[in-house]
């Protein structure tokens, strides 16, 4: 019984010391600006959107990048748009997003709709393989040895296999002074470039999306993070700060997300709730614990994902919403209380990161 003890006290207590020693040498020498900045989102919004004239811009994890199409936002809103939005390992998060624009401010020139996608897997921190740096960095050392002692397989290979090998490369970028600028030599795919952004998929998956059974940590660095970077969207020009949690294949979340999953779910819708209700100009859409869209399984790629026709639908019913209801409520709400929609520059910057 005292072995057994002991193993688990060092079990946390190893991890807890190397995560504090090291990760307070590493933030003491790269300072709050981790990053190059090279992120998918960085080099779309300077290759779409450098001249600051888009009216929305759409942003967050996959399941914007695949179902909100910009074309049907154009054509329901009147309003220019593009889709900036990542895989959450790529930079999919509204942390490295926020880094893009404080890199380029003149994206928010024209005082946009940011049209934000966030999921529950992706302020998972027992999810670290997922997670991207610029969220990453905004974890304190107990977020570290929280998750190492709890998944420490998974984290010591998330260590070895990507936070490691990224610090390298950030340490040379920072060696060279060669971070990412806007500059002409931007490169997307054609097909990217054409349709805006904007990558639906086809079709149907040949396996539906396991269960996620991986524990839970919602209340964490990935949170904190988003809320830091919520709040400086919500302090910066942008017109409306939309936050969606997309639709789910209504098949595959009966058959494969268990009780304690949907209890998260609603906890995390719960949080939204509360977290986005402090900002006069952000709204959010519930399409998980409130399903709105009644789409069946037809409509989807898979358990996350529609496919391209559920994808215009989602997109369509989206504009009217900002069309109809979320910008009309807005504007009425900055004529009453005089604050002039709350446009105004952020004074600081409390989200960290660019990577």
């Amino acid at each position: 019984m005292k072995k057994a003890l002991w193993l688990a006290a060092l079990a946390f207590l190893v991890p807890s010391m190397i995560a504090w020693g090291g990760f307070t040498a590493v933030k003491a020498y790269f300072g709050h600006d981790i990053g190059a900045g090279y992120t998918a989102p960085a080099l779309t919004l300077c290759a779409l959107d450098r001249d600051g004239s888009a009216g929305i811009i759409v942003a967050g994890d996959s399941r914007a990048k695949t179902q909100i199409n910009p074309a049907v936002l154009e054509d329901r809103t009147g309003m220019r748009s593009f889709n900036a939005a990542e895989i959450i390992s790529l930079g999919g998060d509204i942390t490295t997003f926020v880094n893009a624009l404080r890199r380029q401010p003149q994206a928010l020139a024209n005082h946009p709709v940011i049209l934000l996608s966030v999921t529950l897997r992706g302020m998972n921190d027992y999810s670290v393989e997922n997670i991207p740096s610029a969220t990453l960095w905004n974890w304190t050392a107990y977020d570290h040895a929280r998750v190492a002692a709890g998944k420490p397989a998974r984290y010591w290979r998330f260590l070895q296999d990507r936070y490691l090998p990224g610090l390298f490369r950030e340490a040379r970028h920072k060696r060279k002074k060669d971070g990412f600028a806007c500059a002409d030599d931007v490169f997307l795919p054609r097909n990217l470039v054409e349709s805006k952004g904007y990558r639906p998929y086809t079709g149907r998956a040949r396996d539906p999306l396991p269960a996620d059974t991986g524990g839970w940590i919602i209340d964490g660095g990935s949170w904190r993070a988003f809320r830091a970077s919520l709040e400086w969207l919500a302090a910066s020009p942008a017109k409306a700060i939309v936050i969606a949690d997309a639709p789910l294949d209504p098949v595959w979340r009966k058959n494969v997300m268990y009780p304690e999953w949907r209890a998260q779910e609603a906890r995390f819708a719960a949080m939204l709730t509360d977290e986005i209700a402090r900002h006069p100009k952000a709204r959010f859409l519930d399409f998980v614990t409130k399903p709105i869209l009644d789409l069946d399984t037809s409509y989807f790629y898979d358990g996350f994902h529609f496919n391209r026709t559920g994808a215009d639908i989602y997109t369509a019913y989206l504009a009217d919403m900002l069309t109809r209801e979320i910008l009309p409520s807005l504007e009425k709400a900055g004529a009453a209380s005089g604050a002039g929609g709350n446009l105004k520059e952020p004074e600081k910057v409390p989200a960290k990161g660019d990577d």
